[in-house]
């Protein structure tokens, strides 16, 4: 029997709940028959459903299928772990092979590649039982001032995490001799240390598994932004620029749930999750002639630092997006009478030149998602638009 095969017999008593987003009847069928002898109860969802069941239900782990229908699922990805009740929850992601480093750098904690065999199922459910079951994570700090090493640990330590602290050049015979669940790796060292390191484990498989942090506090030459650009290409690599978004990225990493930390460090990263600094600098056109709703959606974005600029009409959209070539996104009204919305997006995607802006459609309701999609939108948002999501579909479109 191969090492991770399913038990023979089924558990009594379900201990372990397990939430499934998929219409996928024959993954429901193999999660179904690995999870039963583990103490899993496997509860199916569609992804409309997805973050109600997670909050409801608060289960042990997720398998979210990419090939969801009703959904982005990198949009709900991204939600669960913006969100400070569900962002612990270790989730697996299934679907093409090529797709495997992106859900590990969006925060998954594996990635099964179709087709999927019980082994694999068995392999990524016991390592999210692992994961749940153990009170501690080990967590590897690499920096060479021992001044700095301190101000890291008294950010990111704390009860539940045990912090092997060390400098560079003991860096890599600490990954080798020990099994890590994250580590992070100071980039302020001089001479490029750090960088020197993180290229050092992108060439060693077998090194390069434990996802990372680069912390910089200091802005780096443009030499070392440009490296480091490259190496989160290669390997989970998280940078970070502040002492809450340090916080922020480790505790993801390391799936601490945010109710198990202090109030120090709760309150910090409540602050980080707040804010969406990759967004800062995007442009989104906003077409839409409701004053009302105008005057909510550019508060929200602005709050982000999102630039703003408007368009009553689908004719005076095209007419901006020629004016300006810095366009990120395009959030298009179609609840209008005359149908404009939809033809105007079927202009923009007419348009060689406009070809890499995504619009996404504000509808009345999500009955129409289909059309939109037809008509060439990525995705739609129901009015009134939900905030949360709505900042959760920009990272996931304009914000990397």
């Amino acid at each position: 029997m191969p090492a991770h095969a399913s038990p023979p017999e089924p558990a009594a008593h379900p201990t372990h709940a397990l939430l499934l987003v998929s219409d996928d009847e024959a993954l429901s069928r193999a999660l179904d028959r690995v999870a039963r002898p583990r103490g899993y109860r496997v509860a199916p969802a569609l992804g409309a459903r997805c973050l109600e069941l997670v909050h409801a239900l608060q289960p042990d782990a997720v398998v979210l299928d990419l090939s969801v229908p009703d959904a982005d699922p990198w949009v709900l990805l991204d939600r669960l772990k913006h969100d400070p009740r569900s962002r612990h929850v270790p989730v697996h992601l299934v679907g093409a092979g090529a797709q495997g480093h992106h859900a590990l750098a969006s925060g998954a904690l594996g990635f099964l590649a179709r087709p999927v065999d019980d082994d694999a199922l068995a392999r990524a459910l016991d390592d999210a039982a692992s994961l749940v079951e153990r009170n501690v994570r080990l967590l590897l700090v690499v920096e060479d001032d021992g001044g700095r090493r301190e101000d890291i640990v008294a950010v990111v330590g704390g009860e539940g995490v045990e912090v092997t602290a060390v400098a560079g050049r003991e860096a890599l015979q600490a990954i080798a001799r020990g099994r890590y669940d994250a580590m992070i790796v100071g980039l302020d060292q001089a001479g490029g240390g750090g960088l020197d390191l993180l290229e050092a484990l992108s060439q060693r498989p077998e090194l390069r598994r434990v996802p990372a942090v680069a912390y910089a506090l200091d802005a780096l030459p443009a030499e070392d932004e440009a490296r480091l650009s490259r190496l989160e290409r290669s390997q989970v690599l998280r940078p970070a620029r502040t002492p809450e978004r340090l916080l922020d990225e480790s505790t993801l990493l390391l799936h601490r749930a945010q109710a198990s930390l202090p109030p120090a460090q709760r309150e910090a990263l409540l602050r980080s999750l707040e804010s969406a600094p990759t967004l800062a600098g995007r442009e989104v056109l906003l077409v839409d002639d409701d004053l009302h709703d105008v005057f909510a959606l550019t508060g929200l974005l602005e709050r982000h630092g999102v630039k703003v600029t408007r368009a009553k009409s689908g004719r005076e959209a095209l007419d901006r997006l020629d004016e300006r070539g810095d366009v990120d996104l395009v959030l298009m009204d179609v609840t209008g009478p005359e149908q404009e919305g939809y033809e105007a997006t079927r202009a923009i995607r007419a348009r060689g030149d406009l070809a890499r802006v995504p619009v996404v459609a504000l509808t009345a309701t999500g009955a129409e998602r289909e059309r939109c999609l037809a008509a060439g939108a990525v995705d739609c948002l129901v009015k009134p638009v939900e905030p949360d999501l709505l900042v959760s579909m920009l990272r996931v479109l304009v914000g990397s």
